[in-house]
Parts: C-alpha cells; sequence; structure tokens
C-alpha cells in the first residue's frame, strides 16, 4: 500500500518520463496482485475443510498479519 502512496506521489509531482515509469511500475504491479489472487483461489479448494476453518482463522490472526507484513519489508 505505502508503494502505491508512493508512486501515485511520484505521478502528481513528476517529469513526463517519471509518470510513465510509475504507471508502467502500478500496471505490473496489478499484474503481479491478479496472479496472486487466482493462485490463492485456485489453491484455496484444495484444502481439507479443517485446513480451511484454520487458514480463516489465522487469517484474523493479529500478530501473524504484523508478522508477514515485517517479513515482507
Amino acid at each position: 500500500m505505502q508503494a502505491r502512496k508512493t508512486l501515485e506521489w511520484k505521478v502528481r509531482t513528476g517529469t513526463a518520463q517519471e509518470i510513465r515509469a510509475s504507471e508502467a511500475e502500478v500496471k505490473s504491479l496489478a499484474t503481479v496482485i491478479t496472479q496472486l489472487e487466482d493462485n490463492v483461489s485456485k489453491q484455496t479448494p484444495a484444502l481439507g475443510t479443517t485446513t480451511k476453518g484454520t487458514l480463516y482463522k489465522l487469517k484474523g490472526n493479529t500478530f501473524l498479519c504484523l508478522r508477514m507484513n515485517s517479513l515482507t519489508l
């Protein structure tokens, strides 16, 4: 989310070349996000019913959310 805000700021304040580069990067990231969402959608049904329940419980876990975000950075 922070990367998107940074790119949006660059678009508002940058040169035409920087704007084009930022737009291309946004499109590229949107494609990656779509691919990841598709992969998750395809793999979720393969989980067993108890595993799905556990997955949804873990999604709401604040500690895991913070941990994953810190690992991403």
